[in-house]
């Protein structure tokens, strides 16, 4: 949460003057300093720290999570606290009612990961198919569903991943996911990668949509209307998966 709060850290309290701890924190607090009533700022924040998440758990070994950040646990800006026996360090508890959509979100998020072995896979990407698989078990693509320009990516990236068996080496073949990253502040249409064949791409997560859209359970994924097209919205990850299109008797 801190990540997503402040610009610079805050360690006056340590008493040295704020020159201790490291500088280089890579953060971004959106508009305000720390804590704010902005529901614009608090609705980003939140996003971008389900981007954080969601980014962690289709990564490849294993995920590393400090307690609290799951329901936003702060330490006021300050990112040397060794020395804080107090509500700085402490957990407070009272997040996890006030922050409960961010710890839906991670909870669900753990639980997918945990139901997909192609995000547990034993072996690195090597952009190749696996046991005579013409299909490599990572590709990439830009917003225009074309190679993208590594000297100059921008704000846009997706990422299509294979779950076969041939690919994981799992006991039983895994959906394929196709992944879009928007880190622009405006809306980007993703132009789509073809789905396997005989399938179709659903909505597994969005962290640009709000809870409980945002991540949707195993069964209720949602069909996207238009195959071909997907409008990523600013700062947010979305992730789909190939599915058979059930088809009623009726």
């Amino acid at each position: 949460m801190d990540l997503v709060s402040y610009n610079g850290k805050d360690n006056k309290e340590n008493g040295e003057e704020n020159r201790d701890g490291n500088d280089n924190n890579l953060s971004y607090n959106y508009g305000v300093e720390g804590p704010t009533t902005d529901p614009l700022i608090n609705t980003m924040r939140e996003r971008q720290v389900k981007n954080f998440f969601t980014t962690l758990m289709v990564s490849l070994g294993t995920p590393m999570i400090l307690g609290g950040d799951e329901f936003g646990r702060t330490q006021k800006g300050n990112n040397n606290a060794y020395c804080q026996d107090n509500e700085i360090s402490w957990y407070d508890w009272s997040l996890f009612e006030k922050n409960k959509n961010l710890y839906r979100f991670v909870k669900e998020m753990i639980a997918f990961r945990k139901r997909h072995p192609g995000f547990m896979r034993p072996e690195f990407f090597t952009g190749r198919g696996g046991n005579y698989n013409a299909t490599p078990d990572i590709s990439w693509y830009d917003e225009s569903g074309g190679s993208p320009d590594w000297d100059d990516v921008g704000y846009f990236l997706a990422l299509r991943l294979l779950g076969s068996r041939a690919e994981t080496l799992a006991d039983r073949d895994d959906n394929d996911f196709y992944i879009m990253l928007n880190a622009d502040t405006d809306t980007q249409a993703f132009i789509l990668a073809e789905p396997p064949a005989k399938k179709e791409w659903f909505r597994a997560v969005d962290t640009g949509l709000s809870s409980p859209n945002d991540i949707l359970p195993p069964g209720q994924e949602k069909i996207l209307p238009l195959q071909h097209i997907y409008p990523v919205k600013a700062r947010s990850i979305v992730i789909l998966i190939s599915k058979y299109v059930e088809v009623s008797d009726g």
